[in-house]
């Protein structure tokens, strides 16, 4: 299992004698004075045959060779042993002692060697941590392995019970600074979380194990997540990106959809690149979790120039449009559950106020009223057969009944009817500037009703 740690010189090496024999091999020489102890000793041999001939026990002990590295060579250069509870020996190595040299890697290592057939000599050695550098120490308790390495204190754990270490935490004092994991136990690191300036978490991961970090995490200081992104294409770019509070999710972006969440984890509105091109071409928004109203671009340039509004089962009912060069919604279409216009609304100049609707039938317009001086009150109303204009009705005084009706023949006023009293009955007609008498019917239309398109959406105002 490979720790990634920063790079520092140990001060110095430690050396047990209990494991000299366990030195690189090489050719025999003749015998030197041992400088410390006295005695003759070959210290140019590295043969732990040679080693064990020469050792001179006490009476009734004697030295047996347990394991060497001709056997097993991660043993070069031992640092440190110890024993656990099952028997098996526990060896820190440092093949970098002293230092690591020009295009080299740090790989030192903790290595457990066990006797599996009881027969007094070790059969098996599984490597339980390595990419150390100049380990220093180690300990066994709290069922892992403590090592100290400059400038840190390192706890491992083999959580499989496979001999090899799957977690990895890293402290600088009494501060938990980072924890690596191999969550595959495959033997490679594909998790990290460590401690950020602000007080935060990240965790990074390799969720799909091709060995490229593809996966952040981020937890706010009660370990609650706050942030995740995922990179699910392998360019080291995330395209999933979710942030969270409280534990719930209150952002996502996926893929070019863009999501926000209200307090009860629904959907409050979500935006669209539909065409790939990296702009935002639709805007919807969402109430108790359905969709109450879409928004779309439909011209690629920035800015949105359709507005749907849905009812509780999804079907639109009406529609906001920009048209031509209009800077805000000209036209509003009401639409019927088959999606057929039943009538629509027009903004005729350019104000920001609906001035016209249109009852529309079979796709032809059959009335039309007409808000002529802008004050929110329909003043003419315009009849239609066919599509085409058959009379038209105008209110001049203002109190919401017509007091002049224009028949029309073509393009041309055939009569025109008058109330010249305004008392709601018809007094006189004209054809052209010859007064006639009026039909049997003198009575005068039927009052303006209001325009009833109501005032255009607030994502307009919003958005724009």
């Amino acid at each position: 299992m490979t720790a990634r740690t920063p790079l520092h010189t140990a001060a110095a090496g430690l050396l047990f004698a209990a494991l000299a024999a366990m030195a690189a091999p090489a050719a025999q020489g003749p015998a030197r004075q041992e400088p410390n102890l006295g005695g003759s000793v070959d210290l140019a041999s590295q043969d732990p045959k040679v080693a064990l001939e020469r050792m001179k026990p006490a009476a009734g002990y004697e030295v047996s060779l347990f394991a060497s590295e001709r056997e097993f060579p991660e043993l070069a250069n031992p640092l440190a042993m110890t024993f656990d509870t099952r028997g098996r020996l526990w060896v820190i190595t440092s093949p970098t002692y002293p230092h690591v040299g020009p295009d080299e890697t740090p790989n030192d290592k903790v290595v457990i060697l066990e006797d599996t057939n009881r027969d007094g000599k070790a059969d098996r050695l599984t490597v339980f941590a390595d990419g150390l550098y100049i380990p220093t120490g180690f300990a066994l308790g709290d069922g892992g392995v403590y090592i100290s390495q400059q400038p840190n204190l390192m706890f491992l754990q083999d959580t499989n019970g496979d001999g090899k270490a799957d977690v990895i935490a890293i402290f600088e004092g009494d501060k938990l600074v980072r924890t690596e994991q191999d969550t595959n136990f495959d033997g490679k690191m594909d998790a990290t979380s460590r401690a950020q300036a602000d007080g935060t978490q990240l965790q990074e991961a390799d969720a799909n194990g091709d060995g490229k970090i593809d996966t952040w995490i981020v937890l706010d200081a009660a370990g609650q997540v706050t942030e995740k992104r995922e990179d699910r294409d392998g360019d080291g770019k995330p395209e999933v990106i979710a942030k969270f509070k409280d534990g719930k999710p209150i952002e996502v972006a996926q893929g070019g959809v863009g999501q926000h969440f209200d307090a009860a984890g629904n959907v409050a509105d979500e935006t669209r690149d539909s065409d790939g091109d990296g702009k935002v071409d639709t805007w919807l928004a969402f109430e108790g979790g359905k969709p109450v109203r879409e928004v779309r671009d439909t011209n690629a340039d920035g800015k949105p120039d359709v507005l749907t509004r849905v009812d509780a089962n999804g079907t639109p009912v009406t529609q906001e449009l920009i048209e031509g060069k209009a800077t805000r919604p000209n036209k509003k279409l009401f639409l019927a559950a088959d999606g057929n216009v039943t009538a629509q609304c027009l903004d005729t100049n350019g104000d920001g106020k609906y001035d016209a609707r249109a009852t529309v039938e079979g796709g032809q317009v059959t009335q039309a009223l007409l808000d002529t001086d802008g004050n929110g009150q329909p003043d003419q109303r315009e009849i239609y057969e066919g599509g085409v204009r058959t009379r038209l009705e105008a209110d001049t005084n203002k109190d919401k009944r017509p007091d002049i009706v224009q028949h029309f023949q073509g393009d041309a006023i055939a009569q025109q009817d008058e109330d010249t009293n305004f008392d709601g009955k018809l007094d006189r007609a004209f054809q052209g500037t010859t007064q006639v008498p009026l039909g049997a019917n003198t009575a005068a239309p039927a009052p303006l009703g209001p325009l009833d398109c109501g005032p255009p959406d607030p994502f307009w105002s919003e958005k724009r």
